[in-house]
């Protein structure tokens, strides 16, 4: 056994320089497989066998639901589970008592939004600029193929590690995390972990939580010829709108936290998708407005969830209209709770 102590930083570097073209070549395969959240299985065998090829014991199986849904960290993505495999690899350690670390990677990826954006498509896994291209080169196969090349290294320089090492690749981070609870239920634990996500090399050891919401705005349809007799659901969609503008400024105005700048947006409310209406010429009886009301680090989730409903409700209170019509609001799939270590 090599003492990792012991070993020159240019041995390291040397052989991470032998293994790129290997990270290179795995992470344009690994974008190359399809993997939009919901649609992780063909992306998971890949990987279990590549992680067999290195001699790691790999435990894959497919959570379900009834083991999840229990579990106050669990967030209802709507999507089916039962096929759609978790992989933990372990690299077990020589001391049985001995310090253990999990690397914990996602292979789920957003939506490609319109393909004909992407130079190379969003599935080329092209290599240029000393980059690769496509969803999920960055968020977060690439994170993911940089814990795989780290094993690969350090057994190829001998070292075998004191504690066990535990790589895990799971499903359903974009939408609330599901594949990390699965793992945390199966009683996979350590001394440590580090989430490979991209950072630019920052070590992140606090994080914003985020709630995904869906809004619904009432209106009252009329022809656009005779607009002032119905009501608009976009109009009054602006007036809630401006007042949640107001909530996230006023949120972050005392916030303090050493690991962040005094004037940085810690935990944006951004919305992301609208929809309204059903024909051009009719004022829009209904809006749906969907987006992601940021948490603040040790806030807790529930008073801050609140705290959204309760700034609806007022600015509600300041329309005729949404007074006796009001807005409604629901929190669906992603609920994640700020983490700090």
């Amino acid at each position: 056994m090599i003492s990792f102590q012991k070993m020159d930083a240019s041995h390291i570097n040397h052989t991470l320089k032998e293994l790129r073209s290997d990270a290179i070549g795995l992470l344009q395969d690994l974008v190359r497989i399809q993997s939009i959240t919901g649609n992780e299985n063909s992306v998971q065998q890949y990987l279990a066998e590549h992680l067999k090829s290195m001699k790691l014991d790999v435990d894959e199986w497919n959570p379900m639901r009834k083991d999840l849904e229990n579990h106050a960290g669990f967030s209802d993505d709507g999507l089916p589970l039962g096929e759609r495999p978790v992989l933990v690899a372990r690299w077990k350690g020589v001391q049985k008592e001995a310090r253990s670390i999990i690397l914990n990677g996602h292979v789920d990826v957003v939506p490609v939004g319109d393909e004909n954006a992407w130079i190379d498509g969003p599935w080329s896994g092209a290599y240029r600029e000393d980059q690769v291209w496509g969803r999920g080169s960055c968020d977060m196969k690439g994170g993911l193929v940089s814990g795989i090349i780290a094993i690969q290294a350090l057994q190829k320089l001998g070292v075998n590690p004191r504690g066990d090492v535990i790589l895990q690749s799971v499903i359903g981070e974009e939408t609330g995390g599901v594949g990390t609870l699965a793992a945390v239920l199966r009683g996979y634990r350590a001394d440590a972990a580090i989430v490979l996500e991209p950072t630019r090399m920052a070590i992140c050891p606090v994080g914003a939580g985020a709630a995904s919401f869906r809004l619904h705005i009432p209106g009252r349809a009329a022809h656009g010829a005779m607009r002032k007799e119905g009501v608009s659901a976009v109009e009054k969609f602006y007036l809630i709108y401006s007042a949640l503008q107001e909530l996230e400024s006023s949120r972050h105005s005392g916030y303090r936290h050493p690991c962040f700048q005094q004037e940085e947006l810690v935990a944006p409310l951004s919305v992301g998708k609208i929809a309204a209406g059903d024909w051009p010429s009719t004022v829009p009886e209904s809006l749906i407005a969907e987006g992601r009301y940021g948490v603040l680090p040790g806030e807790n989730m529930k008073a801050a969830k609140s705290e959204f409903e309760r700034t609806v409700q007022i600015a509600a209170e300041s329309d005729t209209w949404l007074c006796e019509h009001r807005p409604v609001v629901e929190w669906f799939e992603g609920q994640f709770e700020p983490a700090e270590t």
